[in-house]
């Protein structure tokens, strides 16, 4: 696959062939335009980027189950969990929550 990079002579051919479709007055405005819509996507597309980073962090702290789950909700409440029954940490979260 080769670079899709411009070089300086394909810039000056298309440089001259935009002069020669839309005059020197348009010319200008249309690298204006050109620029603006570049800015546009490339905020857009950081964007994109930033909720997909976020999206990634929030399964990760996503519980995969119904214990972890528990153990979460306990480790919120201030419910000790270390080597602890499932069940005893529910009853406790229960209890703190009732």
């Amino acid at each position: 696959m080769s670079n899709m990079a411009l070089g300086v002579p394909e810039a000056l051919l298309l440089f001259g062939a935009a002069m020669l479709l839309f005059g020197p007055e348009k010319v200008p405005e249309i690298a204006r335009s050109i620029g603006k819509a570049m800015r546009e996507y490339k905020k857009g597309l950081q964007g994109v980027t930033k909720d997909i980073q976020n999206q990634a962090l929030l399964d990760e702290t996503e519980p995969t189950s119904e214990e972890d789950s528990l153990i979460q909700t306990a480790k919120k409440l201030g419910i000790p969990t270390e080597g602890r029954p499932i069940e005893d940490i529910a009853q406790d979260i229960i209890d703190k929550t009732a």
